[in-house]
């Protein structure tokens, strides 16, 4: 769980570069290093003032991710390090994972041989039981919020052995009120059910 909220600039103990290593629902990831570990991490920014100013919905959903974060703590799912708001910004520290996502993979080399893909399969269950026990509603699962947790050789599928994790919460919420129901569309049209 995270450890701390930091009132300041992020600046002061990460180098941020302007690389981008992600993209989630709600914003873009960029590669940073703590100055303090030296330890590579990802960061989200987002704008709470000026032009870039987000609307009460993506308000809202940044409040949703935050909470979200705050209350989870699985090996497969990334973890959230920092937050540091300032007047301009909030800022995520996130865990990076190098590996790619399983899209990629997919998309790159066919199908996962069954044992490869039964591995995968059963850390992504142990996220949504763990998930569900939190009373946490993810709304947008689909393959690219899964990465790889550690950098592969590209030698075929032996490389997934390591563990996968699920990188993007921006659709996440807390289903607190069970007896209301969810009535707001998000995630890909082409995941959506007919």
């Amino acid at each position: 769980v995270c450890s701390r909220l930091v009132r300041g600039s992020i600046h002061k103990d990460y180098d941020v570069s302007c690389r981008v290593v992600g993209q989630g629902a709600s914003g873009l990831l960029y590669a940073a290093r703590s100055r303090l570990t030296g330890r590579e991490c990802c960061v989200k920014f987002f704008q709470k003032a000026g032009a870039c100013r987000p609307s009460r919905t993506a308000i809202l959903k940044i409040r949703n991710e935050v909470n979200v974060r705050v209350r989870v703590d699985h090996p497969n799912i990334a973890r959230l390090i920092e937050i540091y708001e300032d007047e301009k910004q909030l800022a995520l520290v996130l865990e990076y994972c190098p590996g790619g996502d399983l899209f990629s993979h997919l998309c790159d080399r066919g199908r996962f041989p069954e044992q490869t893909a039964r591995v995968i399969v059963q850390q992504m269950l142990a996220v949504l039981c763990y998930l569900h026990a939190h009373d946490v509603v993810h709304r947008d699962l689909r393959l690219e919020k899964w990465v790889l947790a550690t950098q592969h050789d590209g030698s075929g599928f032996r490389f997934l052995a390591g563990p996968v994790k699920l990188v993007d919460l921006g659709n996440a919420t807390v289903w607190s009120n069970k007896s209301k129901k969810m009535d707001v569309t998000c995630g890909a049209l082409a995941y959506a059910s007919p």
